[in-house]
């Protein structure tokens, strides 16, 4: 299948960035190639170039000595961004935060848990038009024959830099949920059943559905830790706490989880220093959330609200049109700072605990 839009096109700046390299331009350029492959002669030096995400991770391997290294199979983190309370940027978020750790040459696996389809938009797939399989109907397949993850996927970027398994609204239809045997377990069995599918991939993000259902209680089950966005607003600050009572349930009702008590990670979107009661909603918030507050908060940036959701080879997040925006900045340090947080490893290594270091020439 081919991919939903235009690969994404890197500028050297903004690789050299990304790959953390610590070193002129030329000697960048002059790495790169001999990964990338090109030949250099006095007649025909390397041209200045871009670069798409499948380079960036061949160039970041290379620069980690890990070329050529063999990942080893294993279930990627699974970063669950949920918020018991909409219109907090949670979609918004999500998606850039995908496509930035494409950028960073993650090999990302994108589910839109949410029937309102926001983040299929925002990737430029029209569900009206263009026959989808959603992840529920996938999940209610397991243990009766094969689920059919594979034929799901829509290719966003290639070389599954990005895959998307879209939504539409009749994942509303939750029958099959509420008579299903162990239906908080639905989404942790598709897991283990298509281990081998989803370790091709170095994370998972689900954009979950604000409201309270039984598919986004499946998607907590199966996490370890969720990404909470909040806006310093009054509602989606009282809405923390019932989030937080939602956790409590699930750790008080599920004691022996595998995977340990259900943590959650909590992100501060839409930031505006210039109004009085978002910086006082601010402590209110570090109040609230103490030992569980990012470090990073994303500011409020009109490039979110410009992000073209109508054309399908210009649409998509701010983070893949303009790098350089202060909105964007905010989303690659926070995409830095997930990547410590939920242990997103490059290809199965380790190495990449070092995200934040500078790799010398």
């Amino acid at each position: 299948m081919s991919t939903a839009r235009k690969v994404p096109k890197i500028k050297p700046r903004h690789a050299i960035a990304l790959t953390g390299f610590d070193g002129t331009p030329k000697v960048f350029r002059d790495r790169c190639n001999k990964v990338l492959g090109g030949d250099k002669t006095p007649e025909k030096p390397y041209q200045h170039r871009d670069y798409t995400p499948a380079e960036i991770r061949l160039i970041r391997l290379y620069l980690l000595s890990l070329a050529g290294a063999v990942a080893y199979p294993g279930m990627p983190p699974v970063i669950n961004v949920r918020m018991s309370k909409g219109g907090v940027g949670k979609t918004t978020l999500a998606t850039n935060l995908a496509v930035c750790l494409a950028h960073l040459g993650y090999r990302c696996l994108f589910i839109d848990g949410d029937p309102q389809s926001s983040a299929t938009d925002v990737f430029g797939v029209d569900w009206t038009t263009q026959k989808i399989t959603h992840i529920s109907e996938v999940m209610s397949r397991v243990g009766k024959g094969p689920s059919g993850i594979q034929n799901a996927i829509i290719p966003i970027y290639p070389d599954g830099m990005l895959d998307l398994v879209a939504a539409d609204i009749t994942m509303e239809n939750e029958n099959w949920l509420l008579n299903a045997m162990s239906r908080e377990y639905a989404f942790q069995r598709l897991l283990d059943a298509e281990t081998e599918f989803f370790s091709q991939y170095d994370v998972i993000i689900i954009d979950s559905a604000p409201g309270a259902s039984f598919l986004t209680t499946s998607f907590m089950m199966a996490s370890k830790k969720l990404l909470s966005v909040v806006t310093p607003e009054p509602k989606p600050v009282a809405a923390l706490d019932v989030l937080a009572s939602s956790i409590a349930e699930i750790n008080y009702n599920f004691p022996n989880r595998a995977i340990g008590p259900l943590g959650t990670h909590v992100v501060v979107n839409r930031f505006d220093q210039t109004k009085k009661p978002h910086v006082e909603l601010l402590s209110t918030i570090a109040s609230k959330c103490q030992g569980m507050l990012s470090d990073v908060i994303v500011r409020q940036h009109v490039g979110f609200l410009k992000e073209n959701k109508d054309d399908p080879e210009h649409c998509g997040p701010l983070f893949e049109n303009d790098l350089g925006a202060p909105g964007s900045r905010d989303v690659l340090d926070l995409a830095r700072e997930l990547v410590k947080v939920f242990d997103i490893r490059l290809a199965g290594h380790q190495a990449e605990a070092v995200l934040g270091m500078r790799i010398a020439a």
